[in-house]
């Protein structure tokens, strides 16, 4: 009863707002947007289920988007309200559903102690409200994308519909406060956090985030961003301060050609490794990534991507209570037909390809052993407005 109560209290609201803004001049400006993407994915490993009862449905390891083994998914239907008063205050709302928003939401951290995690927020993508300080100065309160990264939540946002195994290590949602100011050829952001890619708060601490973007052309730009803070799950005896530092590089020679690469380095501070006598020793870990992706448009509705990663998790830096800990290579090779402007066919083939050790043997081939590499293929189409 709570979640339906939940739900018709947004839909009053969202019927509030439009009947004000029709028949109110002095209204803030509403827009509204949606989007649709579905798949189908193969993959040469046997999936676990997704629970005991889920008998049909079964869930890919790294597979934020595209998550579900042989069967027609929905990756994301979501619909976002912005809102505009006199260019002074601005929010956005945006409601999704399907795979992908559920395998990116952070409320899975539900088993661990010590949360709360409340159930609407697996449909809250992002919610916020702004207020121009000055000129080219803005200030957001509530939710918000991750501003880490070199690929968007939406694979309507990136060259391919698969997110890098970098990407899946990153942190994808954010609540608290942000300043952005845009100044000349550089953008500057610093945020605070209650969590680093998380909604809801787990202790009295707070993640300080910030981000310089510079864009000399229109071709080019650099960026960095990082977020810092101990947000250990309901305080810890011992202080884990947490860094993720990102730097992105994008570059287009010509009009065919983009070129993309990114840079993540992740530390942790006195995590807790096991010694070979049985005992634990504590010692700062480290987080790896590289990417590099390189598209080319063949023609106006015709391009295809190829993309590499590297990523280095070993130590559990990244990821929630070291149950994401891996290291080896990722190749991806895609092509998009799109047959309008907005919207896209895509076909991808991914190969994962782990480090040598047992520890690595995380799929399981037909035959019921442990392997450390998977082969995949992936079918999306989808389509938006706004």
């Amino acid at each position: 009863m709570t979640h339906l109560k939940n739900k018709f209290i947004i839909a009053a609201l969202c019927v509030y707002f439009i009947s004000y803004n029709l028949y109110s001049e002095d209204a803030p400006k509403l827009t509204f947007g949606g989007y649709i993407d579905s798949y189908i994915a193969l993959d040469n490993a046997k999936a676990s289920a997704i629970s005991q009862n889920a008998t049909h449905s079964y869930s890919r390891l790294f597979a934020v988007s595209d998550n579900r083994k042989s069967e027609i998914g929905l990756n994301i239907a979501q619909i976002t309200a912005n809102m505009d008063y006199k260019g002074t205050v601005r929010g956005k709302f945006t409601l999704q559903l399907g795979d992908l928003a559920n395998n990116a939401n952070p409320s899975y951290l539900s088993a661990f102690p010590n949360v709360s995690v409340n159930s609407w927020m697996t449909n809250v993508q992002e919610a916020f409200i702004g207020y121009r300080v000055i000129e080219n100065l803005w200030v957001d309160a509530g939710f918000f994308l991750t501003h880490i990264g070199a690929e968007s939540l939406c694979p309507k946002d990136n060259w391919l519909s698969s997110h890098s195994m970098v990407t899946y290590f990153e942190p994808i949602f954010q609540s608290g406060i942000r300043a952005q100011y845009d100044i000349s050829k550089f953008t500057i952001g610093l945020h605070i956090l209650n969590a680093n890619g998380r909604f809801d708060e787990n202790n009295d601490n707070k993640t300080i985030g910030f981000f310089l973007k510079y864009t000399p052309t229109e071709t080019f730009y650099i960026s960095n961003a990082a977020c810092i803070g101990n947000e250990e799950n309901g305080g810890s005896a011992f202080a884990k301060n947490h860094l993720l530092n990102n730097i992105v590089i994008e570059y287009h020679p010509t009009q065919e050609i983009g070129v993309k690469a990114q840079f993540d380095y992740g530390t942790k501070a006195n995590m807790k490794f096991a010694k070979t006598d049985s005992t634990f020793t504590t010692k700062d870990g480290t987080f790896l990534g590289a990417v590099l992706q390189a598209r080319y448009q063949i023609m106006k509705p015709l391009a295809a991507t190829l993309r590499f990663s590297y990523f280095d998790n070993a130590d559990g830096v990244e990821g929630f209570g070291g149950t994401d800990i891996a290291k080896g290579m990722e190749f991806t090779s895609g092509v998009e037909y799109k047959p309008f402007d907005k919207s896209y066919i895509r076909l991808e083939a991914r190969m994962i390809n782990m480090a040598n050790g047992d520890q690595y043997k995380l799929f399981t081939g037909s035959d019921s052993k442990a392997k450390a590499s998977r082969s995949e293929i992936l079918l999306n189409m989808g389509f938006w407005i706004d």
